[in-house]
């Protein structure tokens, strides 16, 4: 026995170091210089970079279908290291759609510690890299630590480990950091979980609560409700077996204070995520698909055992696109050493796995029955894909994998003369599942190398752009060619990059409004309704509304080369003289607008509305002049004595001071409504010469406030209460979770089982 525990001893820290050394491997092309990152190959179908970089074979993924990285992640990064590296904290996103409250919708994962701190010393693309390499070897650690605790041996926990980390599902996604973080989470916390109940440890409850609510503010709010469902499952399967293993000398409320305590840390720790997002989730333009229409949204059996078991270790050829099979990959010797602890009896990490297994791909099946009480316990299940269950069926692969190479090495060394062959096939099984992970991840992903030439340099249309659209605002316009495809200018969340006000974005959610307002310019016309899924949009050069566009501010086009803009009723307004062209290169044109209205200005009129769509189809209507009169939704009080009910412009407005969360107007002149034509939420307040004074929301989606004859300095500041409430308590319970865990590593504190 003795020699026994001193084996143990010397092999205890093998798994995680295999799983450190192979995940090394994985990120060797950041060793080279490169980075997995969809940036670079994404310039090639893009104005202003497609006629300007020249094919390089050192820029792989080219056919790879997932832009996120490109449109939305990476400009994104490059906008909060600048709010943050100023002094500013990204509450706020001017740069898209006229303004987005980002954080206040949950998804941007931006108030992430680790995210932050990358910030303040990395570049953007290397804050990728490094969210990357340290989750995905969390990931790998935690599920070995993990299967550990549930009984795995070395072996066992390397091959789990391995598999969940480089999953299919991972792998797919690899270029999204949000997910890498999820997949970090969910394995430390169940780990947690699992050793809170096992040594009735309200410290280790605190610990699962909070790798959930370090989940939740990595910003993935769909995979951290699966991981819940996990972690809170599998604590209630375990406590239940403790009960009854310790026949009744454990009372079952020291398991509802250990449910309480991880409850209590995960949602303080992740306020900032789920707080601000309560009120918001009302007033957002996703809307929840049907049962039907997840049902209609499953994925066919063939294609997960397809996925599954395909070697997924040939490269890609161009053109050819990975698809959503991949997602299911888990390895071949994964799979069949997943097969070997499936349909087996022992240990309850076994159970969670299977369950895990089972659940995913019932998900992922569009099973109805699950369905329907997933929707009934989940929040926002309506909004998830049923190809998200395959993130809980690779868990549960994985977990099955490393307990069946355990399970089979065991049995083998059990035979006669088996014992010298159990190690080595082990080994075999290991390196065996490793290499075609690897060997998947590489193949399937973009990679490209880490420098500035690959990451949206400046062109000269990007310059022309920052040096003449002032105030105003800048919409890319795309060649239109129905039914042929043709490359998008500076596409979803590309000219935050570089600092631009657009009307483009690219959005999971957005406030209702805010896409009803776009959704109108794009489509030249008011649609039935707003968009019901992620919001993208595409501004066509032959039916662009010029009016409304006007009366939004927008004042510059970017458009390819050669393209003259036209009005949706077919005028060409640069033949009229109002578009007139400012640059013209290879990289594209842009136009200025002369009759676009300022971001601010202060409008004589006001027309009081309370219909949401009366007010829409007004504005977008021809004989609404925005500069004579502003359209106030709500009521009229009689207060706007004020304000006179027609004329003509008497005062002037001009921007001193433009922050993300602070903006200051100085007016002359008469009475009347200043309209900023900046998003209006409900997070943003005005004060005129310092007394606070309502925000309206004018011209449908906008700001406005109401002013006397006179001189005035008008300050707008951002200042959400439920966002602002969510921070103060998330950083307050990180101080003192890092403050506890100071403590106890120092004094070796803690919660021991009564």
């Amino acid at each position: 026995m003795n020699e026994e525990a001193a084996d143990h001893g010397r092999w205890r820290h093998a798994p995680t170091t295999a799983v450190c050394c192979l995940t090394v491997v994985f990120f060797a092309p950041l060793l080279a210089g490169r980075t997995f990152s969809m940036v670079g190959p994404h310039m090639y179908a893009q104005y202003p970079w497609i006629a300007m970089v020249a094919p390089d074979d050192r820029v792989r993924g080219l056919g790879y279908p997932q832009t996120d990285h490109a449109e939305t992640m990476y400009p994104l990064s490059v906008f909060a290291t600048s709010a943050v590296r100023a002094g500013d904290l990204p509450l706020w996103l001017p740069f898209s759609f006229g303004g987005i409250p980002a954080l206040e919708l949950g998804a941007s994962g931006l108030l992430y510690p680790p995210r932050l701190l990358a910030m303040l010393v990395l570049e953007p693309i290397r804050q990728h890299d490094l969210l990357l390499f340290v989750h995905l070897l969390a990931a790998g650690v935690g599920m070995a630590l993990l299967l550990g605790e549930w009984g795995a041996d070395g072996f066992g926990a390397t091959v789990g480990g391995l598999t969940w980390e480089l999953s299919g599902h991972n792998a797919f996604w690899l270029t999204l950091e949000h997910m890498a973080i999820a997949a970090a989470w969910l394995p430390l916390a169940l780990l947690a979980a699992t050793r809170a109940v096992r040594r009735q440890s309200l410290a280790w409850a605190a610990a699962a609560g909070a790798g959930i609510g370090m989940s939740l503010l990595g910003g993935n709010l769909h995979y951290v409700l699966l991981s819940i469902l996990i972690v809170a499952g599998g604590g209630a399967w375990l406590a239940g077996r403790e009960l009854i293993g310790r026949g009744g000398r454990t009372r079952p409320r020291r398991y509802l204070e250990i449910a309480a305590a991880a409850l209590v840390v995960g949602s303080a720790l992740g306020a900032a995520c789920w707080l601000p997002l309560l009120p918001a989730v009302s007033d957002v333009n996703r809307r929840p698909a049907s049962l039907d229409q997840q049902v209609a949204d499953a994925v066919p059996w063939r294609v997960i055992v397809g996925g599954a078991t395909a070697l997924g270790t040939d490269p890609y050829p161009e053109g050819k696109l990975p698809d959503w099979s991949h997602l299911a990959y888990a390895g071949l010797p994964g799979l069949a050493l997943a097969a070997v602890a499936a349909f087996s009896r022992n240990g309850p990490g076994v159970r969670i796995a299977q369950v895990s297994c089972g659940a995913g791909l019932a998900m992922a099946l569009g099973w109805r029955p699950l369905l329907v009480v997933m929707r009934a316990i989940v929040p926002f299940f309506g909004t998830f894909h049923p190809h998200e269950g395959l993130y809980v069926y690779v868990f549960g692969v994985a977990a099955l994998a490393g307990l069946g190479l355990t399970r089979a090495r065991r049995w083998l060394a059990d035979r006669p003369h088996g014992a010298r062959w159990a190690n080595s096939a082990a080994s075999l099984l290991t390196v065996g599942q490793a290499g075609q992970l690897i060997l998947f991840g590489w193949n399937i992903n973009p990679q490209h190398p880490a420098e500035a030439a690959w990451l949206f340099p400046s062109t000269p249309l990007v310059e022309a752009l920052q040096a003449s659209i002032g105030d105003g605002r800048m919409l890319p316009v795309r060649w239109h060619l129905p039914g042929v495809w043709t490359p998008p200018v500076l596409a979803g969340k590309t000219p935050g990059a570089f600092g631009l006000r657009s009307g483009s974005g690219y959005e999971s959610v957005i406030p209702r409004r805010t896409a009803m307002f776009w959704a109108a310019v794009e489509a030249g016309q008011v649609p039935p309704e707003a968009p019901a899924g992620g919001f993208k949009t595409d501004f066509w050069h032959d039916r662009l509304p010029f009016g409304l566009m006007e009366k939004a501010s927008v004042k510059l086009l970017a458009v390819p080369p050669g393209i003259r803009p036209l009005d949706v009723s077919g005028a060409d307004p640069g033949r009229e003289g109002w578009l007139r062209p400012l640059y013209r290169g290879g990289d594209g044109w842009v136009y200025e607008d002369v009759r676009a209205l300022p971001r601010a200005l202060v409008v004589p009129a006001v027309r009081w509305m309370s219909d949401d769509a009366a007010v829409l189809r007004a504005m977008a209507g021809p004989d609404h002049d925005a500069r004579a009169e502003v359209l106030v939704v709500g009521s009229g009080s009689p207060e706007t004595g004020s304000v006179p009910a027609s004329g003509a412009p008497t005062a002037s407005a001009s921007i001193v001071h433009d922050r993300l969360t602070a903006v200051e107007v100085q007016t002359t002149g008469g009475p009347g409504i200043l309209v900023l034509n900046d998003s209006w939420g409900p997070g943003w307040k005005a004060f005129v010469d310092g007394v606070e004074a309502p925000v309206l929301r004018v011209n449908y989606a906008f700001r406005g406030v109401r002013l006397r004859a006179g001189s005035h300095a008008v300050h707008f500041v951002y200042r959400p209460f439920w966002l602002l409430l969510g921070l103060a308590v998330s950083a307050s319970t990180l101080t003192l979770l890092t403050v506890g865990l100071i403590l106890r590593v120092r004094w070796g504190t803690g919660y021991r089982s009564r």
